[in-house]
């Protein structure tokens, strides 16, 4: 018997009405994987207004699974859409479905005699993928893994979880949380041909939960960690330098403003009066005391050494938010 622990969530869709001049404009964030908001160190405490407050109110309240009943599905990627028996723990990060760890040391471990760390289900994003792919990071007593999900998690994970990289525990430099604890960073040496200098791989694991991620952070903290890898609590300063970026660029913004949540969504839809839905596979919703700000659909910016920066793809004053509409499915 496995002593997996399961947590299910809901699918959340939120709908934000804004009223922009004399115009009325709908705009509609729906979220396969909601997003988890809750409060951070990198909260300022500065005086908000009652739309902010309840907006920040109602993220605060959402949690975030993986959603295997999405309306909208990525023209990029393997269809998870099926129902899974497979269960993730996301407090005891040890704990795993036997079918999976039988399948780590018949088919995916490369050392004698080596042992589970850590397990962590998440969407992952490195430098030379386009886009987030669903899989795994697994950490033994030898080497650190990256597993990809190919298929529906199913009674056979030979079938559906391969491995995709892999490094040797030394190789590792440190972990660092997400801002607003979106998910973790982890940075990694890659060694490069004799007389060249070694290069830096950052891996992205996304899990759009504040709770999650907390625990994550706590379990690390009691693991033996090689000598090379230090654990950060503080948000690296290329993301948190990126937001700040941003918020500068807002046409709202005002004297003072503060950065009050950022959400990672991995499927969103933005809809304006009189026009199609615009989906978005993958971006950020940044609340600021002045604004909203949806970005672009990539969030490489997030990557060590990335030369890119998030992109605005549209934004409201706060002030002409009216309505927060939370639809819960179950």
């Amino acid at each position: 018997l496995t002593d997996s622990i399961c947590t299910a969530y809901e699918n959340r869709n939120l709908q934000v009405s804004i009223v922009s001049g004399n115009s009325h404009n709908n705009r509609s964030v729906s979220e396969s994987d909601s997003v988890l908001i809750g409060s951070d160190k990198e909260n300022i405490n500065t005086p908000v207004s009652n739309l902010t407050s309840m907006l920040g109110g109602l993220l605060q309240s959402m949690r975030i699974g993986t959603n295997k009943d999405s309306t909208m599905k990525s023209d990029e990627g393997p269809d998870l859409s099926a129902s899974s028996d497979i269960q993730y723990s996301y407090t005891d990060f040890r704990s795993l479905d036997h079918r999976i760890k039988l399948h780590l040391i018949l088919n995916v471990f490369e050392q004698e005699n080596e042992e589970l760390v850590l397990f962590l289900r998440c969407d992952m994003l490195m430098k030379s993928q386009v886009r987030p792919f669903p899989g795994c990071l697994v950490l033994s007593t030898s080497k650190i893994y990256v597993l990809r999900i190919t298929g529906p998690e199913g009674e056979d994970p030979q079938q559906w979880l391969h491995k995709d990289a892999s490094w040797t525990m030394d190789r590792l430099r440190s972990f660092a949380p997400l801002p607003f604890k979106q998910g973790l960073l982890v940075e990694l040496q890659q060694p490069n041909k004799i007389g060249d200098e070694s290069s830096t791989i950052s891996v992205l694991c996304i899990l759009q939960d504040f709770q999650r991620t907390s625990n994550l952070l706590l379990y690390l903290a009691e693991l033996s960690l090689p000598p090379s890898c230090e654990l950060e609590f503080l948000v690296p300063e290329h993301c948190t330098g990126a937001i700040h970026s941003l918020m500068a660029s807002s046409k709202f913004k005002r004297s003072g403003d503060a950065i009050r949540i950022l959400a990672l969504f991995s499927s969103a839809a933005l809809q304006l009066e009189n026009e199609h839905v615009k989906p978005i596979r993958i971006g950020g919703l940044v609340v600021t005391t002045s604004s909203l700000i949806l970005t672009e659909d990539s969030i490489h910016w997030l990557l060590l050494d990335s030369v890119e920066t998030p992109l605005m793809l549209t934004e409201q004053a706060i002030s002409n938010l009216i309505e927060v509409v939370s639809h819960l499915k179950n």
